[in-house]
């Protein structure tokens, strides 16, 4: 599983369970401010030495990835049966970090400063130094051979003096190579478990120099065509020679004559034969065991059944952990980055409800995919309890329409959004300069952030006589890019520099102009415009499978009305959401109604109402938002609808709803008014959730 390890709220669960709060004091001596980023068994730090008073990385090797804190803040496994494995992991952690300090440079800029153990883990502090993970820049572009040499240059040299010291990495990677500036380092030392074969690192320092060139992981003649056949030829012995060495790689991807391709060994044709199986002397040992063998597994099984015990199919995932399950527990599943409904269909197999706490942008899980779940993957669980997950909205938003703002509005407007602006300039006589003509990518278009978004920007005209005055018309009421060319044909400009919502006006309309119809303005002047975005709209968010206090907060943030109805359902808790009916993604006007159906579990003592067609109940303690809209305290009185709402219904109507079976209309004119809360089908549609890479290390020295 890929983790945004620069993103701490997206940390694996285990280590945001683990990881220490800012503030705290290690080894008496370094203040921990925030944690920054995780790497295979490693969390960094941001961190002040108080000897010093210097800004450093503290690194913390966490135990397997099964750590919790006891009451005295220490780290220790998870289970005590793991102790067995973590105390010669960690003591040859230490033992290898203690060799390369002893062995660096202290000019380094990633030289280790202190190697230490303290709340019963191992530690070791660097510079601090902002870094980015070399997959980033890999994700962006190719790069050629000399320019990809030249950056791995120090990391080829780090894993040679290294090597020489008799010290592997085990686990070089595009994530364990992190950029300071145009400098990379190698960290991330403890994910391997005690390498003792150089060619690990060769093979995946080789690797990484020809994804970086050719966009591939696997070498194929085809993509390796276009490298120098020195380059080509080397890379393909550091992936395949197993007495290849880093100075040899160097002295290959520098050489002038391409080096001689290693043989791969290809193993001898294996007797396939019914004769050849008989007397295979290890398959008549094998089959002698598995005689014997058998009867016991067969006994056993039979055993565990009178003894009515059950092992759940999540045991596999840990198997360094011993329990002794009773029917009526079992372990629970790793669902972090499963699909959504993969993810519901596990809990519910075994027993269990579940609700969705949030959804959230998320730039390295996929889209629906789990970001969160508690209790935690391993954790000790009961039959019928609730799983919350979290789940990935994606990394995408809607374009805006920026054609007609200026520049610096537009760019403004599309980054704080996430996209990427690209300028183009040219001369356009009858729009202002600095203002947006186009842009490239279609308004409501959904985008993956970080894309580019080209807008093309007017230089204005170039045929002006600044001598010349002309007289400025009267342009209030009427539609800005009619209101332009007519500006247009006297060499005079309309900009719109500001934009307000106005429900009783069309938007585009132009409410205000800074010059005075009649005033004379010399050629080329620019009149701004207060120009109406019409009637205010949002975007309905999704909120099925939360709870109900969580999906009214999410509707009121989004200016949306929340109104309940209950329905008895037996497969989910009290008070989760069953369905809307305003699909996730519909713009609708704000202060608009989204209907939901929400569970009452079964057996409750709440009456149903059967759903939208019924009158909404009162459902929090404290409504008194809600108490001035819909009038909770008299629900048996459909004709007594709340004023307020009718008030703010003068204008064209907001979409109240539109589900998958529409209900009967409330009334056929444009102008909408809410006597009645608005049918709907009986039966609600079905659940309709929306559509949601890398652990990356720290520093390291030569």
């Amino acid at each position: 599983m890929n983790w945004n390890s620069d993103t701490p709220e997206n940390f694996p669960a285990a280590v945001q369970r683990a990881a220490l709060p800012g503030g705290t004091a290690v080894l008496g001596r370094y203040i921990i401010r925030e944690a920054v980023y995780v790497s295979g068994m490693e969390l960094y730090y941001r961190a002040v030495d108080q000897a010093s008073d210097e800004e450093i990385t503290l690194c913390e090797l966490l135990p397997m990835q099964w750590c919790m804190q006891d009451e005295n803040g220490w780290f220790v496994p998870y289970q005590e049966t793991t102790e067995l494995q973590w105390t010669p992991f960690r003591e040859a952690a230490l033992s290898r970090l203690q060799s390369m300090q002893a062995s660096q440079e202290d000019a380094s800029p990633s030289a280790l400063l202190d190697v230490f153990e303290d709340r019963g883990t191992v530690w070791y502090a660097m510079h601090y130094r902002e870094t980015k993970p070399l997959r980033l820049l890999m994700n962006e572009k190719l790069l050629s051979p000399k320019a990809a040499i030249d950056l791995m240059a120090p990391v080829l040299d780090t894993l040679a003096g290294l090597h020489g010291d008799g010290i592997i990495h085990g686990a070089v990677t595009d994530t364990a190579i992190r950029l300071a500036g145009e400098e990379a380092e190698l960290r991330d030392w403890n994910s391997a478990e005690d390498p003792t074969d150089i060619f690990v690192d060769v093979q995946a320092v080789s690797r990484l120099l020809y994804k970086m060139m050719t966009g591939e992981t696997e070498y194929r003649s085809l993509a390796a065509a276009s490298l120098p056949a020195p380059v080509r030829n080397a890379l393909y012995n550091g992936m395949n020679d197993r007495s290849m060495t880093i100075p040899r790689l160097w002295e290959e991807l520098h050489a002038r004559k391409a080096a001689k391709r290693v043989r791969i060994a290809v193993a001898k044709q294996k007797d396939e034969s019914a004769l050849g199986k008989i007397f295979n002397p290890v398959v008549t040992i094998a089959f002698c065991l598995l005689c014997v063998a058998v009867p016991l597994l067969l006994w056993g099984k039979a055993a565990r059944t009178n003894e009515k015990r059950s092992v759940p199919t999540a045991v596999a995932k840990f198997q360094d952990v011993a329990y002794a399950l009773s029917e009526d527990q079992l372990l629970m599943p790793e669902l972090l980055g499963m699909p959504q409904e993969e993810a519901i269909r596990q809990i519910e197999g075994l027993g269990m409800h579940v609700i969705l706490a949030r959804r959230e942008a998320n730039p390295v899980i996929p889209e629906n995919c789990v970001i969160t779940q508690k209790p935690d993957a391993g954790m000790l669980c009961e039959k019928g309890m609730t799983v919350t997950l979290s789940v990935s909205s994606g990394w995408s938003n809607y374009v805006p329409d920026v054609v007609n703002m200026r520049t610096e509005d537009a760019q403004q407007k599309l980054e704080e959004l996430g996209f990427l602006v690209e300028l183009e300039e040219v001369v356009s006589p009858g729009d202002a300069p600095g203002t947006v003509i186009s842009q490239s990518i279609k308004p409501e278009t959904k985008l993956e952030r970080d894309k580019t978004v080209k807008l093309t920007v007017s230089l204005g005209r170039s045929d002006l006589d600044k001598s010349k005055m002309e007289e400025v018309g009267e342009y209030v009421g009427m539609d800005f890019n009619k209101a332009k060319d007519l500006l247009a044909e006297l060499y005079l400009y309309a900009m719109q520099t500001e934009m307000v919502y106005d429900a009783a006006t069309p938007a585009g309309t132009i409410l205000a102009q800074d010059i005075p119809a009649g005033q004379k303005a010399p050629q080329g002047t620019i009149i701004n415009m207060t120009v109406s975005r019409g009637m205010e709209m949002t975007r309905v968010p999704s909120v099925v499978l939360m709870s109900a206090s969580n999906a009214k907060a999410t509707l009121e943030s989004a200016g949306l009305i929340c109104v309940m109805c209950y329905v008895s359902n037996n497969e989910y808790a009290m008070d989760v959401v069953l369905s809307q009916n305003t699909a996730e993604g519909m713009l609708v006007a704000t202060g608009s109604q989204v209907w939901l159906n929400v569970s009452i579990g079964s057996g409750s003592s709440v009456q149903s109402t059967g759903g939208w067609s019924g009158a909404p109940l009162p459902t929090f303690e404290h409504e008194e938002e809600d108490s001035e809209e819909e009038q909770p305290e008299e629900p048996e009185q459909p004709g007594d609808q709340p004023q307020e709402p009718q008030e703010q219904q003068t204008d064209p109507p907001p979409v109240i709803f539109q589900p998958t079976e529409p209900p009967a209309p409330v009334q056929t004119e444009p102008a909408y008014v809410e006597p009645d809360p608005p049918p709907a089908p009986d039966t609600p549609p079905a659940p309709s959730p929306d559509p949601d890479p890398g652990l990356e290390p720290p520093p390291m020295p030569q």
